[in-house]
């Protein structure tokens, strides 16, 4: 993988321009030239110039052997060890602080099993000294006791709305009234210059594409859509779904 980067144009008046700013005339470089073409569009020579320890360094990571050099660099040396002179200070201490150890457990089982005579000697329960016990032997910890939790069941809301339809009274007197079933295929908008030059063998093209479904109308009001079938050489239309009854009351107010 090569890091090209994007090229800058420079004018140039003299034959002899410096490289770079950053590399000094008088240091040694190293040259990588290599053609590169793609397609028909680019055909060029590509060149990069390193100076000679950044090319050493490039080669040295390529091949692998700067590894055990940075390696070894990188550890840092080993502090020596310096001679115990006075073994027995740090021995000497060693009782001490096993009687300070054991004064200390002493005076703790003391402090514990005061209160609890005191507490027997007043004539409380026996009970609170047992339950008092384990909290002095825990080194001062309290015990917490569960309580009982009260469960409630969760309440979640429908993911459907509830619709709120106030039944319809009295609708048995309008079982027989007659209504007007029609079913749109669809709709389109025509000025009145292409009405007027409307004629026989004229095409008119509707919104609604060949399989998608129509519209049945009650009263000119919509209640479902459904899909045109021939029923005994003529046309039908079989329902697919139904509109909802808010909707439906909606539209026949």
């Amino acid at each position: 993988m090569v890091d090209i980067s994007p090229p800058t144009s420079k004018v140039v008046t003299d034959d002899l321009v410096p490289i770079s700013d950053s590399i000094p005339e008088d240091q040694p470089i190293v040259k990588v030239s290599f053609k590169m073409t793609i397609g028909d569009i680019v055909d060029s020579n590509i060149m990069q110039i390193f100076p000679i320890e950044t090319a050493k360094n490039i080669v040295a990571i390529m091949t692998g052997e700067d590894s055990g050099d940075k390696t070894d660099e990188q550890q840092p040396e080993k502090p020596k060890e310096e001679p115990i002179v006075n073994k027995e200070i740090h021995t000497q201490p060693e009782p001490q602080i096993q009687q300070t150890v054991s004064e200390q457990q002493m005076q703790m089982q003391q402090q514990q099993y005061a209160p609890q005579q005191q507490m027997q000697g007043y004539g409380q329960p026996q009970m609170q000294s047992y339950m008092q016990q384990p909290q002095m032997y825990g080194g001062g910890q309290v015990q917490q006791y569960a309580q009982p939790v009260e469960v409630h069941q969760a309440a979640f809301e429908p993911l459907t709305p509830q619709n709120s339809v106030p039944p319809i009274k009295n609708i048995d007197l309008i079982m027989d009234v007659p209504l007007d079933i029609s079913v749109v295929l669809g709709r389109t908008k025509k000025s009145i210059q292409d009405i007027l030059n409307l004629g026989a063998g004229s095409l008119i093209e509707l919104d609604k594409l060949a399989e998608e479904p129509v519209e049945i109308l009650v009263n000119g009001k919509q209640i479902a859509l459904g899909e045109v079938v021939v029923v005994d050489e003529n046309f039908g239309v079989r329902i697919t779904s139904i509109v909802s009854n808010v909707e439906r009351l909606k539209s026949l107010k």
